[in-house]
């Protein structure tokens, strides 16, 4: 199983979200740094995979943006799963 915190502390631009997304959940070198691909590569998981969010800004867009990417992959991937639950979420 494939275990990832990630701590949105400081990752006020989207651009900086990107580079550490794609640096923390290990995304492929052709990941597109926008949101479509994020989603296309964590519905591609194909190993048991649990993603924690640290540090949740909800005043900031994009990283609730994020999160509903977040959501909706662990929606469509059984093998994709968030803790805490998503729904104790804003």
């Amino acid at each position: 199983m494939n275990t990832y915190i990630l701590n949105f502390n400081d990752k006020k631009t989207p651009a900086e979200m990107h580079d550490y997304l794609k640096l923390m959940l290990q995304l492929p070198d052709h990941y597109g740094r926008n949101l479509d691909a994020l989603y296309d590569c964590l519905t591609s998981i194909t190993a048991p995979t649990t993603i924690s969010i640290a540090n949740l800004d909800t005043g900031n867009d994009f990283q609730m943006r994020v999160l509903n990417v977040l959501r909706d992959a662990a929606d469509d991937n059984t093998r994709l799963r968030l803790l805490p639950k998503p729904e104790i979420w804003a």
